[in-house]
């Protein structure tokens, strides 16, 4: 059937028409034509429709040109007709490569009609499957066993979906391949149409087993991650670039104070008053501009009910998967109670280094070199020195005289050695120039092996100290001579009383002699009555021997108390007069077997003073201990050097026995004339005697005792310049 082509024939003869048609159906057109006559039969053929060929009877001329018109065509057609060739030769190719690409494609393709029959599967089906292309042609893909009846259900559902006009879209499901184990494919339907009617559809589809497996992997990490997430004692928090919390655990809430609820989607700055959300925003847009996480920093935080709570943030950018940051995650740990116990240690410590720095006295460290390691502002200002001058510039010896300078070096190898030093005075040289005196205590501080780090020092300003104890000794010196000028008075007062008391004791002594001359009178009586020797005469005879002897005991008592014989001071070895005077006693205590201990200090010094009245009150000491003690008893003497209240050196003297001591109601009288507690016949005056010579001596005589525990006198004398 040739090319149809419509022709207008306007005034031909049939002869010419004739011709014309049988030539274009020659050339494989198939004409078709309308002949008219007048002008308004070409207008109105040529309004009704379009014509393909017009041909006016003009002559010779229209006919060939109509005849080039029709060659022209020809060749025009054969051009087509060529052209058509190689384009069904060029989609022969094509389609060569198009089932080369469907056979080798990267992805699944299978063609199957409406019905589900499989037409066509590629070489991945038949790889990924484990199925043949022979197994599955012609089979109903949905009944073949590769859906599980889920995954069947869905994929009708949409396929009616995409028949309806929906888009096409990706759907994951899984396949259950020929040796039961199953892949997860992502699946794409597309509808084949022929005439503008679905007849088949073509199912790509990718395998994305590992991905799954990688996706379910994740999906157990991700569900593990948050249990301990949850489980966790410290906050998790996740938040936007806008700050807006997207996840926090029960952790999280518990430390604020809030719900999930109440905290999901609200703003993290709320938390925070106005300095420190500013300071919060700084934080993180460092983090996003650095990329370098915060670990531990310490944040004030306003809980729910108004509370202060203090946490410790670490956090770190969270990015997608082209590795823009998204958002922040961090760890959150309450730390109020470590803050508020910093808080408190701080406090206390602020108060200790007010108290070290603002103490009344200066402190200060310094190590093995004399460096200064610490020094508290008291001592600067004493000093006069700002800090910065002191430390790591200025030695402490470098701040005394040089005669304290001297001393320093002499005592600090023994301070460091011994890990003490007390009392020490050093005169120390103000920034100005000016000097002023301390008193130094101080401890050393020593490694676990024993080795000197630094120390710990006090130093008080005893500067006015000095003057007021200057001033001290100047009136105790004055003191002094009025005591020693009073003293010699009271001596006098003292002996003139004594003297009194001789006359007032007259008496007594009268009546103490008075009887024994009685006797010796009636002796003397009755010797002159009676001629003849008798045992009577001989006894009358011995008690005046013993009356006499009596009274001449209490005559010599009273002369010694009466007239104090002057002393001659000689410088004398003290352990030599306590042993003559042990010489003198032996006998005694041999009597009473009277254990004797002597406790001499080594090296004493030799003390002025007169020997024989010295002898007379030792050995009166002894005898008296002796008397007061039973048979064996302890005696103990006991010799050694000391310092008075005034500093001066002295010696003591001990006189201990462990009789049954003295009453404590008597003890204040045991020196007063004429005074004893021994039976009768003693004139108790020896300890009187003894007091008066001690006194002569410049020293001091006393009584110390526990009742039944014995009695301990007590010789302080001054030592010999």
């Amino acid at each position: 059937m040739g090319k149809p082509l419509r022709i207008l024939m306007i005034d031909n003869s049939k002869d010419d028409i004739q011709r014309i048609i049988n030539a274009l159906k020659n050339s494989g057109y198939e004409p078709e034509y309308v002949q008219v006559e007048t002008t308004d039969d070409v207008r109105g053929k040529h309004r009704e429709e379009p014509w393909d060929v017009i041909i006016s009877t003009q002559g010779r001329k229209l006919v060939d040109d109509l005849e080039r018109r029709l060659l022209e065509q020809t060749a025009e057609l054969d051009a087509e007709i060529e052209k058509r060739t190689q384009m069904e030769q060029a989609l022969a190719e094509s389609k060569e490569k198009f089932d080369d690409f469907m056979e080798n494609a990267p992805i699944g393709i299978c063609v199957a009609d409406l019905s589900g029959r499989v037409q066509y599967v590629n070489r991945k089906i038949e790889e990924a499957t484990g199925w043949t292309r022979k197994e599955l042609l012609l089979r109903d893909g949905l009944t073949a066993g590769f859906f599980d009846e889920e995954t069947k259900k869905l994929l009708l559902e949409r396929l009616v979906a995409r028949l309806h006009g929906e888009a096409p879209r990706t759907t994951e499901v899984p396949v259950t391949c020929k040796d039961g184990s199953r892949i997860w494919i992502n699946l794409k339907t597309t509808i084949l149409y022929k005439n503008d009617r679905p007849y088949g559809m073509q199912l790509a589809f990718i395998d994305v087993t590992d991905r799954k497996q990688v996706e379910e992997n994740l999906q157990r990490s991700e569900e593990k991650y948050r249990t301990i997430i949850e489980q966790i004692s410290d906050g998790y928090f996740e938040i936007d670039l806008d700050g807006r919390f997207t996840f926090v655990n029960d952790a999280q809430c518990r430390n604020l104070g809030y719900t999930r609820e109440e905290m999901i989607g609200i703003q993290s700055g709320q938390y925070f008053d106005r300095e420190k959300r500013e300071k919060i925003n700084k934080l993180f847009r460092t983090i996003v501009e650095t990329g370098v996480p915060i670990r531990s920093y310490d944040l004030e935080f306003v809980k729910k009910d108004g509370k202060k709570s203090f946490q410790a943030i670490s956090a770190s950018l969270i990015r997608n998967p082209q590795g823009k940051p998204v958002g922040f995650r961090g760890i959150s740990r309450d730390i109020t109670s470590r803050k508020l116990a910093e808080m408190k240690l701080k406090s206390y410590a602020d108060e200790i280094s007010d108290l070290y720095n603002n103490a009344p006295c200066g402190y200060h460290s310094i190590g093995p070199d004399g460096a200064f390691v610490r020094i508290n502002d008291t001592e600067l200002k004493w000093l006069g020195y700002k800090r910065e001058e002191i430390m790591d510039r200025i030695k402490w010896p470098d701040l005394l005289t040089p005669e304290s300078r001297t001393k320093f070096y002499k005592i600090f190898p023994v301070f460091q050695e011994q890990g003490w030093a007390s009392d020490v005075e050093f005169d120390v040289i103000r920034k100005d120039g000016s000097v002023f005196s301390v008193l130094l205590n101080a401890t050393a501080v020593k490694d676990h092996e024993g080795r000197f780090i630094q120390s710990r020092s006090t130093i008080f300003d005893v500067t006015q100290l000095k003057v007021v104890q200057s001033e001290l000794s100047a009136k105790n010196l004055e003191l002094t001579r009025a005591y020693e000028d009073l003293r010699q008075k009271q001596a006098i007062i003292l002996q003139q009383e004594k003297m009194a008391s001789i006359g007032m004791l007259a008496a007594g002594v009268a009546h103490e002699i008075k009887n024994p001359l009685a006797i010796i009178l009636q002796g003397i009586n009755y010797l002159q009555t009676t001629c003849q020797q008798s045992s009577l005469i001989l006894e009358v005879i011995e008690r005046l021997n013993q009356a006499v002897l009596q009274t001449d005991s209490i005559i010599k008592g009273l002369l010694s108390f009466a007239r104090q014989t002057p002393v001659a001071l000689v410088e004398q070895d003290i352990r030599a007069l306590l042993d003559e005077s042990l010489a003198l006693t032996e006998h005694e205590f041999r009597m009473k077997k009277i254990e004797l201990i002597k406790d001499y200090q080594a090296d004493l010094p030799k003390i002025a003073v007169d020997s024989n009245q010295m002898l007379q009150v030792f050995v009166n000491l002894i005898i008296n201990g002796i008397e007061a003690m039973e048979q064996k008893g302890k005696f103990i003497i006991s010799a050694r050097q000391v310092k008075n209240a005034d500093g001066k050196e002295e010696l003591e003297l001990s006189f201990r026995d462990t009789g049954h001591g003295i009453p404590a109601g008597e003890i204040d009288h045991i020196f007063d004339p004429f005074y004893t507690t021994k039976a009768v016949g003693n004139t108790g005056l020896g300890l009187s005697i003894s007091k008066g010579i001690i006194d002569m001596h410049g020293g001091i005589i006393y009584a110390e005792s526990e009742n039944e525990k014995g009695a301990n006198i007590v010789v302080n004398l001054p030592v010999a310049k």
